[in-house]
């Protein structure tokens, strides 16, 4: 066992002591339970966890992250914002194939590697939740063929070094072109990936969409009387990416995720591995507990004192 407090040692004896000394005339054994209690729970002991029984799998999935200006507009599961229903998504993915390594590459003006493989999910969950669209004033438009050169370096890197593993891309994105740019075709990076799954995010209604800089609704400036901006989910353009890839795509529901999990699922292969990697793990709740119900009944006193 080890011990990493919370609050250095000697704060946390001069915390006690002050507090000794200020309910001194109340000299209830109680108070020096918790006191006690609250000692321990500060030391905050670990125990030891040491050659860990770890399942892996031979997955590695890509998230490609749609985090242009357009991903804030509020139609996802009724007025949530996209980019919100993004990082729903992909969390429950990551927890359901736990073992397997996650990568993440975010594009708006320009696509980046955020995450190279691993296999550390509160990482990568950490990663794509401080996620924000991209400010207003630096929007440049969107183009989809923006993540295109940064995804196929990773896939082909990954196929030439790692042959035997197992490639999945994850793209989740509105659809929407604003730059005029075409469509370039992603066939070339079919041969690198084993499966995956293109979804897409919004209506066709379209929503408005908040301005992360002025705290108000986009304007669209190309008319006159200029009105709020509204975004639309453009599937037109995500099938045909998915039709390159030889991938499904999806409007972005729970049912349909579920249903290419399985498929996916299908090409898994799982082993189970002893982690060489010491950890710890959390045991303070041990003594959190009866503090907890030593608190509630001094309440419970202290009310029916001053009743």
């Amino acid at each position: 066992m080890k011990f990493f407090p919370i609050i250095p040692l000697p704060i946390m004896i001069l915390l006690i002591i002050l507090l000794e000394v200020f309910l001194l005339k109340q000299a209830k054994r109680n108070y020096q339970i918790i006191f006690i209690l609250l000692f321990l729970i500060n030391l905050r002991p670990m125990i030891h966890l040491n050659n860990q029984e770890n399942l892996t799998s031979n997955l590695d999935i890509i998230f490609v992250i749609d985090n242009t200006i357009s991903m804030n507009a509020e139609d996802y599961n009724g007025s949530g914002k996209r980019l919100d229903g993004v990082k729903e998504d992909s969390k429950k993915i990551i927890q359901d194939f736990a073992g397997a390594r996650f990568s993440l590459i975010l594009f708006n003006n320009t696509a980046k590697l955020t995450i190279p493989y691993t296999r550390d999910t509160e990482m990568v969950k950490e990663a794509i939740e401080i996620t924000e669209p991209v400010k207003s004033f630096y929007a440049k438009g969107t183009s989809l063929n923006t993540p295109k050169e940064e995804l196929e370096k990773l896939l082909k890197r990954s196929a030439e070094e790692e042959k035997e593993r197992t490639r999945i891309v994850i793209f989740m994105s509105d659809g929407e072109i604003t730059n005029q740019q075409a469509l370039e075709s992603y066939k070339s990076l079919h041969k690198y990936i084993d499966g995956g799954i293109i979804l897409g995010y919004g209506t066709t209604e379209g929503a408005h969409m908040m301005d992360n800089t002025t705290d108000s609704y986009l304007i669209d400036y190309s008319e006159y009387p200029t009105k709020e901006a509204i975004s639309k989910l453009e599937e037109k353009n995500l099938k045909k990416i998915a039709s390159d890839l030889e991938i499904p795509y999806a409007k972005a529901e729970e049912k349909e995720i579920k249903k290419q999990e399985k498929e996916i699922e299908k090409i898994a292969r799982y082993e189970k591995t002893k982690s060489t990697k010491e950890g710890y793990q959390d045991c303070y709740f041990l003594f959190a507990i009866p503090l907890l119900i030593l608190l509630i009944v001094e309440i419970k006193e202290t009310r029916r004192t001053i009743k």
